[in-house]
């Protein structure tokens, strides 16, 4: 999926991000965002201020189960 961080603090906003159960910052079962290996915890993607530019519908459901609550580029 593809997002992009609205915060002026963020140098490339544009990202290529993941949904993860392999990693070992995540508690059994949940799924953590993974950018390049890294976790990208729910904290951090609100001060990121990512929004969705390509998910599936799935995708969408399977972030916001996981607790990133992110919108479209344009709201």
């Amino acid at each position: 999926m593809k997002l992009v961080a609205r915060s002026p603090l963020v140098e490339e906003p544009e990202r290529t991000l993941t949904l993860s159960l392999d990693d070992v910052n995540s508690p059994p079962g949940q799924p953590m965002l993974l950018e390049d290996g890294l976790a990208v915890g729910s904290l951090r993607s609100v001060l990121a201020r990512y929004s969705i530019i390509e998910a599936t519908p799935e995708e969408r459901a399977a972030l916001e189960a996981a607790g990133y609550f992110m919108t479209d580029p344009e709201s």
